[in-house]
């Protein structure tokens, strides 16, 4: 329960983006949103063999990437980037290819959690 509100389950919740988190989803639990301006990305189906046991993962590590964007505290668009990353991964594939050893800047980058570095 959140506020007050019980789950419901959702019954065709692998096919339903709002279910990431399994078969129970809420609705109305009107929880106050800070006036945030920005944006956040929610990825879902990780690519277990892009795992790197090391820092943070990359965003495109996710088959599926979805960005919501905020403008004091109101959802005022979200963005599908699933191609996008599949974009990532395979410029990722490419480059690491044509480098034999890790470079000091990309172990760095494993730890840096700057939005704008990562996507």
């Amino acid at each position: 329960m959140i506020h007050g509100v019980k789950p419901f389950e959702i019954d065709n919740w692998k096919e339903n983006i709002y279910a990431i988190a399994g078969n129970l989803a809420y609705e109305n639990i009107n929880l106050p949103i800070p006036p945030y301006t920005g944006a956040f990305l929610i990825g879902d189906n990780f690519i277990d063999k892009l795992y790197v046991h090391m820092g943070f993962q990359h965003p495109f590590k996710y088959e599926y990437l979805e960005e919501f964007i905020f403008e004091n505290g109101v959802c005022i668009e979200t963005r599908d980037l699933s191609k996008e990353a599949k974009e990532q991964r395979e410029k990722q594939k490419s480059t690491e290819k044509a480098s034999k050893s890790l470079p000091p800047q990309w172990i760095d980058e494993q730890f840096d959690l700057s939005y704008r570095k990562k996507w």
